[in-house]
Order: structure tokens, then C-alpha cells, then sequence
């Protein structure tokens, strides 16, 4: 599919690696063009240059902890191992001790989050974003030294780094030491991959470095793989299962193993469409839950990285359709058309037209430049609270 040539606010870069790439190109496949993309400062509703500069200067000056610095430890005893608990799981009110926590759909814990690594390791890695896209913004080295500073604290620092794994995410007090529902946690990992063909350019980015970090990605794809809990993951029905295969296709990527992300992105049609799309669009699993609209857009998310990343791979996501399921086009415009343009929104929750915004921009590069006119309408009504909201989908 050939992407359109004119863009409304950011160009989709082009990032040439040096090792050697799949199939018949010479260049890597681009993971995610979400943190790729650079302003052309056109829009009239918010200087995203300024603005992301700005929370990124914010970030220099803050302090940022490694996993090994929690109070509570997980069922390993190890403070290496990423520790969570399911954020829709709550005490149990008619219990002494609270146990089991009991599941409240779309109501989030984020109390109990903040006692767990969930909250530190989501806050550095939205960090290690930021910083890594101000420095392709600016050139300013200073973003690119902090960003790769807390790279090797998370992920390089034998001391301090995340033992590749997820046994212990997301668990449910009284039920489970962890849960296989964890590994959508490790979606955040994606935005440290894609960060790297901006940091390499950096002097702080060494060959160490680099190595490092993959071998740690090689070895959390192994465990993805051959897990009980990634195993498990890789059957679920709805987003999980969808993240699930994007964030294999993507570690598979970036450790250069092109076969095994060639066929799990090719497996997306029988195993995530056609199994979740109807032929109107409709997405059920993410309709009934209690915020429709944000697991939707959501899911939505890992099924445009997907097929992008799948373009690199001469596969057709975007369009792939059955007489008994409906494309990955036609269930975007499905949520569009309902709870966007005529605003026939007949699903549980609100609509926060923002998370709309970049799912449009990506759709305006890939699908037709239409959904960038529709785009302007959205921003022109609709200012965004967060800077994040446009560049990122998650």
C-alpha cells in the first residue's frame, strides 16, 4: 500500500539502520512512525514542538527510580522482578482480610498501583519517550543523555535492570501471585524500541548498549513465547490478544528474527479479524466492557501499529477482510462514524474525543487522506489536554 504523499501536521521519517534488514529492502522495518514523525508547526491549537519541549526540560531535572526501589517485593523476594496488581481488582469488602480482590469493570485502583512498580516503571518509560522524541525535535544532546541514562537503569545496569519477564504482573491478592492479563503492561517496552533509531544517533548510545538492550528484548521474547502465561495470552479474544502479537512481531523486529514477525503478523487475519471484527465493524469484546469507546480506540491502536508494521513486510492488514468478518478500516470507521460523526453512541462510558486524534492522523497517512480533514474538525473543537494524546496511541 503506498502512503499518501501529503501530510497535515507531522511526515512519517524514515530511519535507515545499519544491520541488515528483511526481506528485499535495505532499511529496517519502522516499528511504530508514531515517535518518528517531526512538526511542521501548522497547527493552530497547539504549539506541539513547544509543549513537549517544555514537559521534556521537566523531565531533566526529575528523578527517576529503578525497579529494585520499592518497599513491597514480589512473591519472589527478588526486587528485580516486575510486581503489579490487576488494576480493576479491589479489596473485598466482605472479607476481613479483603481477600480475593474482587474485579470492578473499568474502575481503576490506581492506589494500589502506586504501592507496585506499575506506576514507576510507566512514568519512566513515558519518560524515556518524551525525551527521546524532544531530542529528535531539537538536537539538544541533553534529552538523548537522560533518556539513555534511564534506558540503562531499567534495562543495561546488571544492578538495577528489569529481569525480562513478567511472572509477577498484575496479580490479584488472594487469587493469583500474577496473571497472563499482565503482559499488556509490556506495550510501554515498545516505545523504548522504537526510541532507539533516535538515540543511536547520540554519542551516549553505545555498542554496549545496544547489545545489551537487545539480548534483554531476546530473552523477554522467549519468555513471551514460551511462558505459561504468554502461551495463555496469545489465546485471549480481545485488545490482550491483539497487543499480545503485536508486541511479539515487534521484539521479533528489533532482535532481527523476520521470519517469526513475518508469520505472527500474518496470522493477525485468522487469529485477531476474524475472530474480532464483524462484517459492520463492530468490535464486541471491547463493546461490552464498561468504557466502550476506550477499549475500541484502544485495541484499535495495536491493530494500526500492527499493520504498519506489517507493510514493512509486504503484508496487507489494513484491508484484509472475509464475507464473515470486517476489516481493520471498516472497525475504525465503525467507532468513528458512531461515536465521533453522528454521535450514535449507544455503548457504556464516555467518548474522550482525544484518544481519536492520533488514530486519525495514522489513518490519514496509511488509509486516505480524508481522515485528516476529519482530524482538523476533531482538534478544532477539541483541544487536547496532553500532548501525549496526539503523538502517541496507547
Amino acid at each position: 500500500m503506498k502512503k499518501k504523499s501529503q501530510l497535515y501536521i507531522f511526515e512519517v521519517l524514515l530511519i535507515v539502520f545499519s544491520a541488515c534488514a528483511p526481506l528485499s529492502t535495505t532499511k529496517q522495518p519502522i516499528i511504530n512512525p508514531s515517535l518518528l514523525r517531526k512538526t511542521t508547526n501548522t497547527n493552530d491549537h497547539f504549539d506541539e514542538k513547544n509543549i513537549l519541549q517544555k514537559k521534556a526540560t521537566n523531565l531533566l531535572e526529575k528523578e527517576f527510580k529503578p525497579i529494585t526501589n520499592k518497599k513491597f517485593l514480589p512473591p519472589s523476594g527478588n526486587k528485580n522482578d516486575y510486581f503489579s496488581t490487576a488494576v480493576y481488582y479491589w479489596k473485598n469488602p466482605n472479607t476481613k482480610d479483603g481477600l480475593p480482590w474482587i474485579y470492578k469493570d473499568g474502575e481503576y485502583n490506581g492506589q494500589a498501583l502506586k504501592k507496585t512498580d506499575h506506576s514507576n516503571y510507566y512514568s519512566t518509560m513515558e519518560a524515556i519517550r518524551d525525551l527521546s522524541l524532544t531530542y529528535k525535535l531539537t538536537d539538544d544532546i541533553k534529552f538523548a543523555k537522560k533518556a539513555i541514562s534511564l534506558i540503562e537503569m531499567w534495562f543495561i545496569n546488571n544492578q538495577t535492570k528489569m529481569n525480562p519477564h513478567l511472572n509477577y504482573a498484575q496479580g490479584i491478592p488472594g487469587v493469583s501471585m500474577g496473571y497472563a492479563s499482565g503482559i499488556i503492561d509490556s506495550r510501554a517496552i515498545l516505545w523504548i524500541i522504537n526510541s532507539i533509531p533516535i538515540l543511536e544517533k547520540s554519542v551516549y548510545w553505545t555498542d554496549v548498549n545496544n547489545n545489551k538492550f537487545k539480548e534483554w528484548c531476546s530473552d523477554f521474547l522467549d519468555w513471551l513465547l514460551e511462558s505459561k502465561f504468554g502461551i495463555k495470552e496469545s489465546k485471549s479474544k480481545n485488545n490482550h490478544g491483539t497487543f499480545y502479537d503485536l508486541q511479539v512481531a515487534t521484539f521479533a523486529t528489533f532482535v532481527e528474527n523476520y521470519d517469526l514477525a513475518k508469520n505472527t503478523l500474518e496470522n493477525v487475519k485468522e487469529k485477531r479479524i476474524e475472530i474480532q471484527i464483524r462484517p459492520d465493524g463492530s468490535m464486541p469484546e471491547e463493546l461490552k466492557r464498561t468504557r466502550a469507546f476506550m477499549y475500541s480506540t484502544f485495541n484499535l491502536s495495536a491493530y494500526f501499529h500492527s499493520a504498519i508494521l506489517a507493510e514493512q513486510y509486504d503484508l496487507d492488514l489494513w484491508n484484509y477482510k472475509t464475507k464473515t468478518c470486517g476489516s481493520i478500516r471498516e472497525a475504525f470507521d465503525f467507532v468513528l462514524n458512531n461515536a465521533i460523526i453522528t454521535n450514535d453512541w449507544n455503548y457504556k462510558g464516555k467518548i474522550n474525543k482525544s484518544r481519536i486524534v492520533g488514530l486519525l492522523q495514522i489513518a490519514g497517512e496509511y488509509i486516505d487522506t480524508t481522515y485528516l480533514d476529519i482530524q482538523k474538525e476533531v482538534l478544532k473543537n477539541n483541544k487536547l489536554k496532553s500532548i501525549s494524546e496526539f503523538y502517541y496511541v496507547n
